[in-house]
């Protein structure tokens, strides 16, 4: 499997797959681990939707401070997370690491589920 090699798109489409429940049995903690293990190796978004998953509190093992820490290294792989997270329904602004970003434009709040 070319998750298991460490190919980041692979381990993040393994995370969508447990995430949704394609072809797998449905899992939020294996998802996000597959999420986390893509976003360590410098996947943008795979590190916003670990950061999301523990924002949202899903998966065993969810942690808030472990969601900034993701949200900070998809900022670092140039990922912006903040419309991911909005849509997902995750104020963005509710982590304090990033109460002061400069934000210009107000997206509708309509609820669409997980866009992942």
């Amino acid at each position: 499997v070319a998750a298991e090699r460490g190919q980041t798109s692979a381990m993040s489409n393994l995370g969508t797959h447990y995430a949704t429940g394609n072809g797998v049995t449905q899992d939020d903690t294996i998802a996000r681990g597959w999420y986390e293990r893509a976003a360590l190796a410098g996947h943008g978004r795979a590190a916003a939707i670990a950061g999301i998953m523990h924002g949202l509190e899903q998966g065993e093992g969810w942690s808030f401070d472990e969601a900034e820490r993701f949200f900070t290294l998809a900022d670092e792989h140039d990922f912006d997370w903040r419309d991911l997270a909005d849509a997902s329904g995750l104020d963005p602004e509710s982590f304090a690491a990033f109460s002061n970003r400069d934000d210009d434009d107000d997206d509708d709040d309509g609820d669409s589920g997980t866009p992942w």
